[in-house]
């Protein structure tokens, strides 16, 4: 581990060849320790969140504040758009993102890592099977996420849908109760560690962030009045 202005770099410590901003690091692994205490039964869901070319596509996008408008989107439409179970605590949307810049075309774009109760979460689900004018759209996570993200940068869904990126394996579960639950957590901090990698960071405005929603709240006992006559 060494400084460099003032910036703390480490070695990955899943992949000995790749430096990472160990500050990042710290804070991604303490906001999964949190979901995971939260949550015995965690869902880990991770995607990227490109933008388009301001100079072509749409010169109109306003990048100030992107990630406080799409986490404040994603927030309302899990609320109303879950049929929650019966909880004894409140929910929370808990989330971490990195800012980056491609090599090539050097283009922002964001990795994105959420941290919801696998019991409510435990699918990301589809968004449409054909275009999305002939096609009712289902109110998933992964919907909501798109239409969080078109909100986010004012474009139109189908937009969106080509901004947001899943990969292969999205989604991972975490289940304190299960005999794999050690390597499970392995290999998701493996994941999450790729995020706080120095290569292509963004330098300018914020790298990072950290934070929750609540999305569920407990309802309150009534207590009962006996009338004594």
């Amino acid at each position: 581990m060494r400084k460099k202005r003032n910036i703390v770099l480490g070695f990955n410590p899943y992949n000995e060849k790749q430096i990472i901003y160990w500050d990042h690091w710290l804070l991604i692994s303490k906001a999964l320790k949190m979901a995971t205490t939260r949550h015995p039964r965690l869902s880990v869901i991770r995607f990227d969140l490109r933008i388009t070319d301001t100079n072509a596509d749409n010169p109109s996008i306003i990048l100030d504040g992107v990630m406080k408008r799409f986490f404040t989107s994603l927030q309302s439409k899990i609320k109303h758009n879950t049929n929650f179970k019966a909880h004894a605590k409140a929910q929370y949307l808990r989330y971490v993102w990195v800012k980056e810049k491609g090599n090539e075309k050097e283009k922002e774009h964001f990795h994105i890592c959420i941290f919801l109760n696998k019991d409510d979460f435990g699918f990301i689900g589809q968004y449409r099977t054909d275009k999305r004018e002939n096609k009712k759209v289902m109110n998933t996570l992964r919907e909501s996420i798109v239409q969080s993200w078109a909100t986010a940068l004012k474009v139109e869904l189908l937009m969106a849908e080509r901004l947001v990126y899943f990969g292969k394996t999205p989604l991972h579960w975490l289940d304190g109760s299960r005999d794999t639950y050690s390597a499970d957590l392995e290999n998701v901090k493996k994941r999450l560690c790729y995020m706080a990698k120095v290569e292509t960071k963004e330098f300018e405005g914020r790298k990072i962030g950290v934070g929750k929603y609540l999305i569920y709240r407990t309802k309150s006992k009534k207590s009962s009045a006996i009338a004594i006559k």
